[in-house]
Order: C-alpha cells, then structure tokens, then sequence
C-alpha cells in the first residue's frame, strides 16, 4: 500500500491510503479526515495532493473507491473528485 499523511499547520489532519492491485496499475482508496479538521475542505485537498504523489511515485491508472450510500460527505468527496460509479453493490439485512 501506499500512504500519505495529511498535515495542517504542521498538525496530523488525516490520511490518504492506497491498497495496490498485485500488478501495481490499480488501487483503491482510503481517507480519513480527524473529526477537528471536518468540513474545513481538508479532505478534498488531501486526495488531491495524494493523487499528484501517486500519479509520480506509481504506474497506478485508475482509482477505486468504495463509499457507503449513507455516507453524504464521502459521496460529495469523490464526486468533486471526478469519480465516477463503477457499479453498483446490493446488501439485504434478514
């Protein structure tokens, strides 16, 4: 994987995690934003740079995310990000 570290001011503000494809083309993405920093547009910012290091440090082409329906901030995140839906997953509680 590859991992970022997000910083503000010279304070941890989150992180930016990329799980690699075994052939190294692909990852898929995790952030994490500490709750002080939310809504402080540090999200956004942080996956933008973290793209930029990717895209220099990898032969990565394409990003995966994974964003639950319920969580409204991720899904702004990603689409703001220029993500697009990939598909779609069914859950059934019985």
């Amino acid at each position: 994987c590859v991992f970022y570290m997000g910083m503000m001011d010279a304070v941890p503000c989150g992180s930016v995690r990329y799980q690699l494809t075994e052939d190294l083309t692909e990852a898929e993405v995790s952030i994490s934003v500490a709750p002080e920093f939310w809504g402080k547009g540090v999200a956004s910012a942080m996956m933008a740079q973290a793209e930029i290091e990717l895209k220099k440090e990898t032969k990565v082409n394409v990003i995966h995310a994974v964003v639950l329906n319920e969580n409204e901030a991720s899904m702004r995140l990603f689409n703001k990000a220029n993500f697009k839906p990939a598909l779609t997953k069914f859950k059934k509680h019985i």
